[in-house]
């Protein structure tokens, strides 16, 4: 019986990680969505964008 615990457990480990890498990569792609929003708003505050 005890592997049956162990295969759930690395199951909703490996779901774990796998939730933690999205949520990752999706805070990384807002990050630089934010950077790109903020160079254009410094350029076209500096007459450099238009």
């Amino acid at each position: 019986m005890d592997w049956m615990w162990q295969r759930k457990a690395e199951e909703s480990g490996e779901a774990e990680e796998a939730r933690v890498y999205r949520q990752r990569m999706a805070n990384e792609e807002a990050e630089a969505e934010r950077n790109r929003q903020f160079w254009e708003y410094a350029a076209k505050l500096h007459g450099d964008g238009n």
